[in-house]
């Protein structure tokens, strides 16, 4: 559940458990993916409120630095799940254990984390 402050760190890790489960599903296409985080992870929206009329180089401003960050989260999280990917891979190989075996174990572990 989610409030103004945003999702709870129990929000966050269920998002990144399904973005992790669907990256490691090979009957789909790496579009189709991508398509499918989207769809079950939708992205966060962030409202802007401001009482006073802003200057249209203001509200330009302000939208361009939301752009921006926007753009910057999503290439972080990227990098993120490239490397999780890899070290989940590997933490399979070494334990002789299955992706989904991985990812539960780890979903277990962090739930009863927080």
């Amino acid at each position: 559940m989610t409030d103004e402050s945003g999702p709870t760190g129990r929000d966050l890790l269920e998002q990144w458990l399904r973005a992790l489960t669907i990256l490691g599903d090979s009957s789909l296409t790496p579009q189709e993916r991508l398509d499918l985080i989207t769809e079950v992870n939708p992205p966060e929206q962030l409202d802007l409120r401001i009482s006073t009329p802003l200057p249209q180089v203001d509200v330009e401003a302000i939208q361009n630095a939301f752009a921006r960050a926007a753009s910057l989260h999503s290439r972080k999280t990227s990098v993120h799940i490239l490397v999780e990917n890899q070290l989940i891979a590997w933490l399979g190989e070494a334990t002789d254990s299955s992706r989904e075996q991985v990812l539960q174990r780890l979903a277990l572990s962090l739930d009863q984390a927080l």
